[in-house]
This record gives C-alpha cells, structure tokens and sequence, in this order.
C-alpha cells in the first residue's frame, strides 16, 4: 500500500468545541500525517490524539498562543521553509477566528508558503444554528473588550447595523455585557446566550435582553464558554397617519405618482383629489374652508369653489415661488389635513 505524504505548507486545523466526535476525518489523517503539529494548547491536542488513537511518533508539538507568538513564529516559517508539513489547531474550533493562528497564516503567505484549510466546527456557526434567529446577513464581532467603556465603545459603532450580531464571551463577564448591550440596544432585541455547546451541559437562554439578564442573576453559578447572539433591529412601525397617507395614494390611481406636475395642475383646475375624499376628511376640509373662505358656502359640486379653495390651500403652505417644485404626488393632501 502506498501512503501519500502530505503536503507540505501550513494546515489550518479545525478540532471540536465540545464533543470530541466532532473532527472530520481529513483532520484527523492531517493529525496523523503532518511533520509538525502546533497548537494553542498542546495538553488539549495531546488529549485530543489520544482519543483517537494517533500517536506522537517522536514528533514535537510546538506551542503557539498569543503570549509566545511573536518568538514562535520566526521558528515555525524556518520549517515551513523547510518544506515541511505544519498542522496548527486551536483549543478549539476553526483557528484564525478570534485567534493567534491569524498572524501565524499571515506570515505564511507573505512568504510565499502555502496554507491549507481543513474545515470543521466553528463556534459561530455552531451558535446561529441553536440561537433560532435569523442567519442570513450576521456579523461576527469576535470579543466585545474586557472594560465595559471599550464593549459600550464597539456597541455604539453597530449599533445600526442591520444584521443578527454575533460574539464571543467569558462567563464571568457575561452579564456586565448583557447590561451593556441594554444600555446601547434598550430591551427590544432578541438574544440567545449559547453555553457549552455540544458537550453535556449545553444550553441557550433566549428571550429579550432583560429577561436573559434575570435569568442569569437568578442562578449561583454560570460557567462554560459562551456565545451571544443578537437578533436584528425590529422593522419600524408604521404609524396611522402613515398608513392613512399611503391610502390617500393608492386611491390616487389615475396618474403616475412621478407626474408631480399633472397632479398640481388638477389641483389648480379643482379636480383629482376631491373626488377621492372620504366623509371624515370632507369634514376636515369643511372646517377649514369656514376659516379660509369665511361667508363661502362649502360646495364641493361646484367647480368654481374647488378651484378657489385649491388656490388658497396651495398660497398657504407653499408659497407661488416654489409651488412648481415642492409637490409631488399627493403629498399636499397629506399636509393640508395634518394642519
């Protein structure tokens, strides 16, 4: 039987966040094959090999974190160099995602070595799946910061964003960051805090901030690795008089709504609009009519009438310098019944 090498360059390495089941068998023939293996935390990759049955083969694993890297590096590019085949992992998960290894496969390609990826799981992933909100536009923010000044800092820069926001926590900052989410956010967001995913104890609190919050304070102990989710801005709502303008416009359907200056002519001419009225804004309009045209009987039959009302109207609240410019659609209903 022949067995392949593998290739050289630097294979990004992703291992289980939890259940140890969770590696595909790429990565674990990767574990097997690689010349060097380097890892974040080489206890947990031991233990990981172990599980699996491969064996060290008299071969080194290299420690790489965010405390060594910068004297790590320059040893693991000179074996990359080499022509050897590195394997990087992370204490778990996809590495490069929050982690050191970004500066490690940065260096790698600047020298021309090339970089393999080995997919697996990812917490991200991993939390949008159990979170029950929306995934299809999310921003993964990595760590909010440790002092809640930077966490409400990076709040305020998305707080507009219109995504389901993603990240990473300790537990024992989690409830400072919920409460500095409700301080950015208020109460009206969904959130889901997901803990201990895959493993035994996993669970995901959902409800709005401050619900998630009580739930949280009301327990002795809150452990395990955890991510928050954050659903997305709720539609704005629309308000009656919206929703009474928008009829006043859909009634209107005899003109292009881009026909500003055909709707302001039959304004002018005493048509269009009035014929669209209802009784409540004919009463509206009679009672403003007793004001602009006192001593005129409200006739809205009469041609004459209409046309003079509308001159009025239009005088009022537009001025004759600017009235050729200023109307579009039925806006001017909207505005003369809102006096």
């Amino acid at each position: 039987m022949i067995v392949k090498k593998l290739d050289s360059g630097l294979h990004i390495l992703a291992t289980p966040i939890g259940t140890a089941n969770d590696i595909t068998i790429r990565a674990l023939n990767i574990l097997r094959d690689a010349d060097i293996l380097v890892a974040e935390d080489t206890r947990v990759l031991r233990k990981l090999m172990e599980i699996h049955g491969i064996n060290l083969n008299g071969r080194k694993v290299l420690s790489y974190h965010d405390h060594n890297g910068e004297a790590q590096r320059p040893k693991i590019i000179a074996l990359l160099t080499e022509g050897k085949a590195v394997a990087y992992a992370s204490d778990a998960g996809t590495p490069l995602i929050a982690d050191p290894g970004f500066s490690l496969a940065k260096i790698a390609i600047q020298n021309n070595i090339r970089v393999h990826a080995a997919p697996g799981a990812s917490a991200v992933l991993t939390a949008l799946c159990l979170a029950g909100l929306p995934t299809d536009n999310f921003f993964f923010g990595g760590f909010l910061g440790s002092k809640s000044s930077q966490r409400l800092k990076n709040l305020e820069k998305i707080q507009d964003l219109d995504a389901t926001l993603v990240y990473y926590e300790s537990p024992k900052r989690t409830l400072s960051t919920l409460r500095d989410i409700s301080k950015i956010f208020g109460n009206g967001r969904s959130i889901s805090v997901c803990r201990e995913m895959t493993k035994k104890f996993e669970e995901v609190i959902r409800g709005n901030v401050d619900e998630v919050i009580n739930e949280i304070e009301s327990r002795n102990t809150f452990k395990g690795e955890v991510v928050i989710v954050m659903g997305p801005p709720s539609k704005k709502e629309i308000s009656d008089d919206d929703i009474w303008f928008m009829r006043a416009l859909n009634a209107y359907d005899g003109y292009d709504f881009m026909d500003s200056y055909q709707i302001e002519q039959d304004f002018k001419d005493g048509y269009g609009v009035y014929d669209e009225l209802d009784d409540e804004n004919v009463d509206k309009l009679k009672d403003l009519s007793s004001i602009l045209l006192s001593g005129r009987e409200f006739d809205l039959t009469s041609e004459n009438f209409r046309i003079e009302l509308s001159k009025i109207l239009l005088d009022i609240k537009l001025g004759p310098a600017n009235l050729g410019k200023i109307i579009i659609s039925l806006s001017i209903i909207y505005i003369f019944f809102s006096i």
